[in-house]
């Protein structure tokens, strides 16, 4: 990949705190450094620009313990047509001209543990005519419930596959289903 240098000076304070966080993480300043600016791009300037707010997981399953189901549902989908709204700004593409394997990427980086750490394990086993979502956490079967809500909504009314009623199972710790086209 060919890139471009950029060089920064930071207080030693910050520096201190920098090599404690890439020691831990068993990776270089570098590495830690770039990664940091990295996640900066594509999470937090492109959350500004979409007006949304991050705040923890636990919040929102906090939340949710308020809602009746019909009123967490309405929020998945919400949320389902945010991440839509985010991948689409963020790849400057309409959500159409991703292939099921590009998406596969994405959505795996960015709910998965390298990024919004929705689930701890994800897994799509996309083909041409069928596939299944599952993915596991260790948030509890609210949690799973919400996210299953978020995943189905995507792949119905965003890549227009069926979901298979049958096959849904929304666990304490895990959810899947089947889907095809």
């Amino acid at each position: 990949m060919v890139g471009r240098l950029l060089g920064i000076r930071l207080p030693e304070k910050i520096m201190d705190k920098f090599d404690l966080i890439a020691q831990q993480r068993n990776e270089t300043s570098n590495q830690l450094g770039k990664k940091a600016l990295i996640e900066w791009i594509e999470v937090l300037f492109t959350s500004r620009n979409l007006n949304m707010i991050i705040f923890p997981k636990e919040i929102l399953i906090k939340t949710l313990s308020y809602l009746n189901k019909e009123q967490q549902s309405e929020i998945a989908k919400d949320v389902a047509t945010n991440i839509i709204e985010y991948f689409q700004f963020l790849f400057k593409t309409h959500i159409k001209h991703f292939s099921d394997e590009i998406f596969n990427q994405v959505i795996s980086k960015f709910l998965g543990a390298s990024g919004a750490m929705w689930f701890d394990h994800l897994e799509f086993d996309l083909n041409k005519q069928q596939g299944k979502f599952q993915a596991s956490h260790t948030s509890g079967i609210q949690w799973s419930q919400f996210s299953s809500i978020v995943m189905q909504k995507i792949f119905k009314d965003h890549f227009k596959y069926e979901i298979l009623e049958d096959s849904i199972i929304s666990g304490k710790n895990s959810v899947y289903f089947n889907f095809s086209k």
